[in-house]
């Protein structure tokens, strides 16, 4: 989708959500409700990272939190609706009658939302380009004579009109940078070029295994949880429900909560690792404790500390790499993410449940999270803004 606009993407991804809700609506054979299933995965991974990369792209991880705090909330109401139609014998396939008008909605308001999208943001990049143009100018040749009675902005552009009596080799230098800025957004490079461009960055690879672990993580407790508290903690069947509901509930409060209290009070690293290490207290609490009632209360609190993990990888790479590899660092960080997410709650049934190890679920998570804990200490410090060039690497 590297040639298709942010609208054209999410109309895509859309289009696959609604495909494969009609499917499921006509209570097909099992083949086509795997098939149904692939289209719903294939419509995420179109309109997640195109969504991520515009959210991004503001570098607020607060923003970012927000974003995945609407996910959670959507996952708070789904295992109560389900449930509410086991109880009244009503078929499961008419839930997606919810999706399938959500992605109408969606679909409309993609026409107006994005309509002018590309345009805004080739625009503000040209703005930056010249300001940055200007500060590296003024950094470079700090001699040159103040313009007295203007603010700071507007002495910086007086002082262009400078550039060709007093420093002609500058100004070769600016018309360089601004051919090359305008040949590079005139024809966009290949889709593996700027993988590869990725690929070369140090962050990158830091982001992919705090995803994978991350996910992992994730994955491995929503899907096991359920036969967790059934098997180990002999919850009653009925309150499976409200214990998944009520641990996306923390995570959704927590997504908006925790990163608006505390980022700026500890930081990028620190708050990452702290709010890791909680998670670990947490799990440790679930497992110790013999009743469900009070594992529950703990898996609740878990998914509030726990929540902003997740966004807060991806804010973080991307505050680390330049505007225009944004959106392919995006897509990659959230491919591994559910590479990792698909294999964890596999090998966990195979290694432990298979094995009679359930019992060991709080202990796996924890382990991962241990891991991500360490990731984070490799985390490199963010680089300066306003004297790179737009689009420049980060080394």
């Amino acid at each position: 989708m590297h040639n298709f606009s942010v609208r054209a993407t999410l109309m895509c991804g859309n289009a696959f959500w609604v495909m494969s809700c009609l499917i499921l609506l006509l209570q097909p054979s099992f083949a086509l409700v795997v098939l149904a299933f692939t289209g719903m995965g294939a419509g995420t991974g179109l309109t997640e990272p195109a969504i991520v990369t515009v959210i991004t792209r503001e570098q607020s991880p607060v923003l970012t939190s927000c974003l995945y705090s609407s996910f959670a909330f959507g996952a708070i109401f789904s295992p109560l609706i389900n449930g509410s139609f086991a109880d009244r014998n009503i078929l499961w396939t008419n839930f997606f009658y919810i999706p399938l008008g959500l992605c109408v909605l969606l679909s409309i308001a993609n026409v107006f939302i994005f309509r002018t999208y590309e345009a805004d943001l080739l625009k503000a990049e040209q703005e930056e380009l010249r300001r940055r143009t200007v500060v590296n100018f003024a950094i470079r040749y700090p001699t040159r004579p103040e313009t007295e009675g203007q603010d700071r902005r507007k002495s910086l552009f007086l002082s262009t009109s400078v550039v060709k009596n007093t420093h002609p080799e500058a100004r070769e230098d600016g018309l360089t940078s601004e051919a090359t800025h305008s040949s590079s957004t005139s024809s966009k490079p290949n889709a593996t070029a700027l993988l590869l461009r990725v690929l070369r960055h140090k962050v990158t690879w830091i982001g992919f295994a705090l995803i994978v672990l991350t996910m992992s993580e994730g994955e491995t407790l929503g899907g096991w949880s359920t036969t967790y508290f059934l098997q180990v903690k002999h919850a009653p069947a009925g309150m499976s429900r409200y214990i998944s509901s009520g641990k996306w509930t923390g995570n959704a409060i927590g997504r908006i909560l925790l990163p608006i209290i505390f980022l700026r009070l500890l930081g990028e690293k620190t708050f990452a690792i702290v709010i890791l290490l909680i998670a670990c207290g947490m799990q440790l609490i679930v497992a110790l404790l013999p009743s469900w009632k009070a594992s529950a209360i703990a898996s609740a609190f878990f998914g509030f500390v726990i929540g902003p993990i997740t966004p807060h990888v991806l804010s973080m790479v991307g505050s680390r790499v330049p505007s225009d590899l944004m959106a392919p660092a995006m897509s990659l960080m959230l491919a591994n993410g559910v590479v990792g997410g698909a294999f964890g709650p596999m090998l966990f049934g195979i290694v432990g449940a298979s094995k009679g190890h359930l019992n060991a679920l709080p202990f796996v998570a924890i382990g991962l999270l241990g891991l991500s804990a360490l990731g984070w200490l490799l985390v490199p410090r963010k680089k300066e803004e306003g004297v790179m060039a737009v689009g420049g690497d980060f080394q």
